[in-house]
C-alpha cells in the first residue's frame, strides 16, 4: 500500500489511472481468494467419505490417479503417484481392487485393496495379478492377529502366493482396537508406519 500513497501523492498522476490500477489489484486479490475457496473444496472432498470424485486431484496438483468403484457406498478405491512415475492400469474386474504396474528399473505390481465384510469374490481371485515383485496393501478388515478363521484363511492364501504381510505396529481401525489396514509383500523391501491424519 506504501506505494499507492506515494503514486497518489505525485502531482502529475491522474485519477483514472489510479482506479485502473486499484481495479487491477482488487482483481488479483479476488483470485487468490477464489483459489483459496478452490483448495478449501478440494481439502473437503478428502476428508469426506463415500464416492470421491477424484479427477480434481490429476486437474489441480498433476497426479497420476487410478480409480476403482466398489460395491458400497464406502468402498472405491484410488491410488494416486505423484508426476514423473511410470505406471500402467492392469484390467481388472474385481470390485474394490485396483492393479497398477510401476515400470521402473524392476516392474512392481502394486494392488490397492478394500475388502469389506460384505466383498463378494474370494483371496484365491486375486492370485493371477499376483507377481514376482508385488505389494498388496489396503484395508483388509481383517487383523491378522486377532481374527481366528478370517485371518487364518487370508494368511493361507498369501502363503500359498509367497506373500509376507508387513503390518504397522499401532491400530488402524477407527472403531475398534485392531490393525486392518497394511500390505503384504513379494519380492519388494516394504516397511510401514501410520501418520495421523484423524488428530
Amino acid at each position: 500500500m506504501l506505494f499507492v500513497v506515494k503514486w497518489l501523492l505525485h502531482p502529475s498522476n491522474r485519477l483514472d489511472e489510479l482506479d485502473k490500477s486499484l481495479k487491477a489489484l482488487d482483481d488479483d486479490i479476488n483470485k487468490i481468494i477464489n483459489m483459496q475457496k478452490q483448495h478449501d473444496e478440494s481439502r473437503k472432498k478428502l476428508d469426506q467419505t463415500g464416492r470421491l470424485e477424484h479427477s480434481w486431484i490429476s486437474n489441480t496438483y498433476g497426479f497420476i490417479c487410478f480409480y476403482q468403484l466398489g460395491k458400497n457406498g464406502h468402498g472405491d478405491v484410488l491410488m494416486v503417484f505423484r508426476p514423473g512415475f511410470s505406471v500402467k492400469r492392469v484390467p481388472c474386474r474385481i470390485p474394490n481392487v485396483c492393479v497398477v504396474d510401476l515400470l521402473t528399473d524392476l516392474s512392481i505390481r502394486v494392488i490397492g485393496i478394500y475388502a469389506p465384510e460384505s466383498k463378494t469374490w474370494e483371496w484365491n481371485e486375486l492370485s493371477p495379478f499376483i507377481t514376482p515383485s508385488c505389494v498388496l496393501f489396503g484395508d483388509f478388515n481383517i487383523d491378522i492377529e486377532k481374527d481366528g478363521e478370517k485371518s487364518r484363511i487370508l494368511l493361507d492364501w498369501a502363503d500359498m502366493c509367497f506373500l509376507a504381510p508387513i503390518r504397522p505396529d499401532t491400530d488402524t481401525s477407527l472403531r475398534s482396537e485392531h490393525t486392518i489396514d497394511y500390505a503384504f509383500t513379494v519380492g519388494v523391501p516394504l516397511s510401514a508406519s501410520i501418520g495421523s491424519w484423524h488428530d
